[in-house]
């Protein structure tokens, strides 16, 4: 295949890799739609990354993936110079703002991830591009390649996939929690301040992993257990949940679909925990530990809890603002302040600081 023949295999095959990216829109100049998506960015802009596999050839059989050795679809790659110098003309053309990159995992990890490396220097190095880049690092990458990617790029990204080791195996025969990822994470961690030192922001994007959502039978409870375990820790700067979907010719083409609202719970319930100081173990699960599916995390958390109820809104403090149901932290805030200024004495004047009164009430 010629080169954009390689990349629109390589392209929408990347799109699978990645949480919370769409196709693009049609591009001008010929250039391809599914070499480039929109991802939104923390601060609500979106952003166009072209996103990229090196290569969908795989040696390893993780049961849901695309590129699994076993399935029959055609194998390509692209090189580091072809990489970097298509990124270049994306980017000097306005059809991209950053790059996310990932690679399957044929043979040892370590040549691949040298392969990727390679062509994030260029692209830093050779073409001088002071953007975002985000690099997966792959599953057996040596220490050596986890300090450069950190350096080179603005966010890396090492999946769990899985909250424990067996559930892991299950799924990923031959990754390991214990021997590969936590060690990753943690090299990621113990460097991350030395590396600082340099002329420019290491990571300033953070770290993020992914699990898989309904691929086995991890609970909602585990994979919330093992996310804040990690941010505690400051090993990552936050969780994807990613809804399993079936992949043809796979050993898990036949298993069921994830539903779209269970992984939109778990994202609810990641931020009562990252931004409500609520535990894991305080949210409500049923006897599986799953969260509800009818009613969001905090809702739920709040009819199990008549006790805290009701709550003095001329008196509570932030922490018990936040509990109430239709109340955030720009929220509380603003009722905080308000009460300093004047006496709210409505529900029209709880309403204008932003209290979702219906719900509240």
């Amino acid at each position: 295949m010629d080169l954009e023949q390689r990349l629109d295999v390589l392209g929408g095959a990347a799109n699978t890799e990645v949480v919370g990216m769409q196709a693009g829109r049609s591009l001008r100049r010929g250039y391809k739609t599914n070499w480039v998506y929109h991802a939104a960015a923390g601060n609500g802009r979106r952003v166009r990354l072209m996103s990229l596999l090196m290569t969908n050839a795989c040696s390893w059989q993780c049961t849901y993936c695309a590129t699994r050795r076993d399935r029959n679809l055609v194998r390509t790659a692209v090189r580091p110079e072809e990489l970097a110098a298509t990124f270049d003309a994306l980017v000097q053309a306005d059809l991209a703002d950053g790059l996310f990159l990932t690679s399957g995992i044929p043979g040892r990890p370590q040549a691949m991830m040298d392969r990727m490396l390679a062509a994030v220097d260029l692209i830093r190095n050779r073409y001088q591009f002071p953007g975002y880049i985000h690099l997966k690092i792959l599953p057996g990458a040596d220490d050596a390649q986890i300090d450069r990617a950190c350096q080179l790029a603005d966010r890396v990204s090492i999946n769990l996939e899985a909250p424990r080791d067996d559930a892991l195996r299950q799924i990923a025969p031959e990754k390991s929690l214990p021997r590969q990822i936590f060690p990753a994470l943690e090299r990621v961690a113990r460097n991350r301040e030395s590396l600082e030192s340099g002329t420019r922001p290491v990571l300033r994007a953070g770290v993020t992993t992914q699990l898989i959502v309904g691929v086995n039978d991890s609970s909602d409870r585990e994979l919330l257990q093992v996310s804040t375990r990690l941010l505690r820790q400051r090993l990552i700067s936050r969780t994807h949940f990613s809804a399993f979907q079936p992949v043809s010719d796979t050993p898990l083409e036949n298993r069921p679909a994830e539903s779209m609202t269970r992984e939109h719970r778990l994202y609810q319930a990641d931020y009562l925990i990252r931004t409500y100081r609520f535990q894991p173990d305080e949210l409500i699960y049923d006897a599986n530990g799953r969260l509800a599916m009818n009613r969001d995390p905090k809702w739920t958390w709040a009819l199990a809890h008549p006790e805290w109820f009701p709550v003095d809104v001329l008196r509570a403090d932030r922490e018990q603002l936040l509990r109430v149901p239709g109340i955030g932290p720009r929220t509380a805030d603003r009722l905080v302040s308000a009460r300093r200024k004047g006496t709210p004495r409505t529900l029209d004047d709880l309403r204008r600081l932003g209290v979702i009164v219906k719900r509240a009430s």
